[in-house]
């Protein structure tokens, strides 16, 4: 058992398919790719850092499935989103058996950054007044946020290639606030979430 955990006590890890809540209203949608670091410390005792990106961000811009409505004076808008994200977590792993593979519970915290461009594709005057419309053409926002909270999961051992399966759920600190401050957006739902949580799936090469 100590040559193993010492032969076999470092792995590569991909997240290849990554959520996270960052603003109220999301759902599994924004998917991210990444890559981290898994370290074993003893039997029963890991950790692991990883930066995670949104797809998007790597892929370019994609539109989104459904466009954004806010009322404000009067018109609708229809907007256009895109999402952007960026993470980097540390995290602790415990696991319940005698070596590090299996159950595990943890704590996690980090630091994500947080983007949304909004573009607006039409507006509509519900008063017919004819006059001039409050949205502009384009919008964009960024904030950076920190995560603290904790992580359930199963991880296999760090010996050739392994798999983790996990959930977290926390507390995303620098939230609750709206993450545009143009008054004609106050009605859209875009606030930053105060509960946040992660699922997802990587895959990784240990030795």
């Amino acid at each position: 058992m100590i040559g193993a955990t010492v032969n076999a006590q470092t792995g590569v890890r991909f997240p290849l398919a990554h959520w996270e809540r960052a603003l109220v209203g999301d759902d599994i949608t924004p998917i991210s790719l990444g890559i981290g670091l898994d370290r074993d410390l003893g039997e029963r005792l890991s950790s692991s850092v990883e930066f995670t990106m949104l797809y998007r961000n790597l892929l370019g811009d994609l539109e989104s499935a459904d466009p954004l409505e806010v009322e404000s004076q009067g018109w609708t808008g229809y907007f256009e989103v895109q999402r952007k994200g960026l993470s980097f977590t540390y995290r602790s792993m415990y696991f319940f058996n005698n070596s590090a593979e299996g159950f595990y519970w943890g704590t996690a915290i980090g630091v994500r950054r947080v983007g949304v461009d909004l573009r607006l594709t039409s507006a509509l005057d519900g008063n017919f007044t004819s006059g001039l419309s409050p949205f502009r053409d384009n919008y964009s926002a960024r904030c950076t946020t920190f995560p603290i909270g904790i992580r359930f999961g199963m991880r296999s051992g760090l010996d050739g290639g392994f798999s983790d399966l996990y959930l977290g759920l926390g507390y995303q600190a620098g939230s609750g606030k709206d993450l545009f401050s143009a008054p004609e957006l106050q009605n859209a739902e875009l606030d930053l979430a105060a509960l946040t949580w992660t699922f997802g799936y990587a895959y990784g090469i240990g030795w």
